[in-house]
């Protein structure tokens, strides 16, 4: 009987440790997709280049999902189509994955935009909530403080 037990028991922690490092991986898989979109999301400037609004949906849908990619694709769109200049960029200095809660991710974000003319910068602070979506983690909603 004693040995049944054990070798029940070695069993049992055999499969605790591989569900446990299976866990752990898949985290580490999430955590590094999560940060990805954040930083696209962030300094890809790709929907400059777009030559109409379906062309900024699809670039936008890479990094955003829901009523905010609506909002998003609008709003970029008469932008690009305005007759405007662009002399800033923006990096994603500092991030912290908060919490991941099943199909949710909650990233905090320090960004910094730099004026290209006179190099001076000013920084910013984003939250961005993801959702775990068929294509993968998109942001639902962001927040960006100045």
């Amino acid at each position: 009987m004693v040995k049944s037990f054990s070798v029940l028991g070695l069993a049992l922690m055999v499969t605790f440790v591989f569900s446990f490092q299976a866990g752990s991986q898949q985290y580490q898989s999430d955590t590094s997709a999560v940060k990805s979109i954040v930083h696209g999301a962030v300094e890809d400037t790709g929907w400059m280049r777009a030559a109409d609004k379906k062309e900024v949906q699809v670039f936008l849908s890479s990094y955003f999902t829901g009523e905010l990619l609506n909002d998003l694709v609008e709003q970029t769109w008469k932008f690009v189509k305005s007759d405007t200049d662009w002399y800033g960029t923006a990096m994603v200095e500092k991030m912290l994955v908060n919490s991941i809660d099943g199909d949710t991710v909650t990233v905090l974000a320090y960004i910094k935009e730099i004026d290209v003319t006179n190099k001076g910068s000013t920084g910013a602070t984003g939250e961005f909530i993801l959702k775990k979506t068929y294509c993968g983690w998109r942001i639902s909603q962001m927040i960006i403080r100045e």
